[in-house]
């Protein structure tokens, strides 16, 4: 809803999506978390932009917010070792963050592509 406020309020799709995600993630009120989550907002919002159904960013919100649950749950449990939470810090790992961009950037240009046909 607020993103389609921004949108026709600036007239521009672009800063409805960034305006949006600003707010998403500042709601949060967690400092250090502020830009990874305007990230997600701002994937989120060009969800809703590109494929018209509110439904796609809602399951992905899910899938993000279960992923955490399910590791914080397990880590607890101990079924997975606690420095898991450490996925991604270490320096070898921006391999990872290279290729989940590289996936990430494929699949909305899949999402596009598919948009696109229909019209």
């Amino acid at each position: 809803m607020l993103q389609l406020i921004f949108t026709e309020w600036t007239k521009n799709s672009h800063w409805g999506v960034w305006l949006s995600a600003i707010l998403f993630s500042a709601i949060h009120m967690q400092f250090f978390g502020f830009l990874p989550r305007l990230f997600l907002g701002v994937f989120f919002g060009y969800m809703l932009e590109v494929t018209g159904s509110l439904w796609m960013p809602i399951v992905a919100h899910f899938v993000n917010n279960l992923t955490g649950v399910l590791l914080s749950y397990f880590m607890a449990k101990e079924a997975i070792p606690k420095d898991a939470g450490d996925f991604g810090m270490t320096n070898e790992t921006w391999v990872y963050g290279i290729v989940g961009g590289i996936l990430g950037g494929l699949m909305f240009w899949l999402v596009v592509r598919k948009k696109n046909r229909v019209l």
